[in-house]
């Protein structure tokens, strides 16, 4: 897969198609806010895979977890359950507000 400058889908194709690659919830699609090195905060998706890795759909590249999430905050992670249910129920990648999470009971 190559990054298309739209994280949220690449990240939700990414879960889709690779989650039977890993053990059950080892694999999370994460929502949430990297700081770029000018300061500037953007929204963005990506994927965290068992504790050390993430994939990062930007760049198309495997990264230590712990130095990426470092410069951002994580405002939510989903299971593919989870995704499913939201992306069928909202027909958008994301993100995806509370009152979406409560509605398609994502939180489950």
């Amino acid at each position: 897969m190559s990054p298309t400058g739209r994280c949220y889908e690449d990240a939700f194709w990414f879960v889709l198609h690779n989650s039977h690659s890993f053990e059950e919830n080892q694999v999370k699609l994460v929502h949430g806010r990297v700081i770029k090195p000018d300061g500037k905060t953007i929204d963005h998706a990506w994927m965290k895979l068992g504790k050390s890795r993430i994939w990062e759909p930007q760049s198309d590249t495997y990264l230590d977890r712990n130095q990426f999430e470092k410069d951002g905050v994580v405002d939510a992670e989903y299971s593919l359950k989870q995704a499913l249910r939201l992306w069928g129920g909202t027909m958008n990648y994301g993100p995806w507000t509370a009152r979406e999470r409560r509605k398609y009971k994502a939180d489950d």
